[in-house]
């Protein structure tokens, strides 16, 4: 199920181990595929893609993966509010709530990653009722093979973010994973 898996070796160390959040930035496989990332540290952390249950042993195509590593905590960027945290190993298959500790005027903008893999299923993250001083996350695992949905506890890293503006960011290097 776990493709290829690369360690990043963050360019400056963090104090804490910091909030990743990573995304698959093209599209150069037929198949469905997500990151999935694990062992953030000081240093860096691991990260490999996932593809469906079903296709877990067929292989997939070099994809490029976009990752952003930010300091746990609140704060302001301009214009925007800002919340960025771990939940701990919590988040299941059923609804979990993160509240903000942050005081958001609006509803803020979510970004969200699984930032663990203890369980061997493939599993997506779903966000509902999110309001400006909470959200409830869940996992989804994949049913291509099976129909079970139950899911252990996984981490799950977080950054909400309120207002309007221009984030800015410095270009690290880019994971090509196969």
């Amino acid at each position: 199920m776990l493709l290829q898996v690369s360690d990043i070796d963050f360019a400056a160390e963090f104090d804490h181990k910091p909030v990743v959040l990573s995304q698959v930035q093209t599209q150069n496989g037929d198949q469905f595929v997500r990151t999935r990332q694990n062992q953030a540290s000081v240093d860096g952390f691991s990260l490999s893609l996932e593809e469906e249950e079903a296709l877990k042993n067929s292989g997939h195509a070099t994809e490029t993966v976009g990752w952003l590593a930010i300091e746990a905590g609140k704060g302001d960027w301009g214009e925007l509010n800002y919340q960025a945290g771990h939940t701990g190993r919590r988040v299941d298959h059923r609804p979990a709530k993160i509240n903000f500790s942050q005081e958001f005027n609006e509803q803020p903008s979510l970004f969200a990653s699984v930032a663990s893999f203890y369980g061997g299923d493939a599993v997506g993250l779903r966000y509902q009722n999110i309001s400006s001083t909470q959200a409830e996350i869940l996992l989804e695992e994949d049913q291509s093979w099976d129909s079970e949905i139950g899911h252990t506890e996984e981490i799950v890293d977080f950054l909400a973010i309120a207002g309007s503006g221009d984030l800015i960011a410095t270009v690290y290097e880019s994971a090509q994973l196969i």
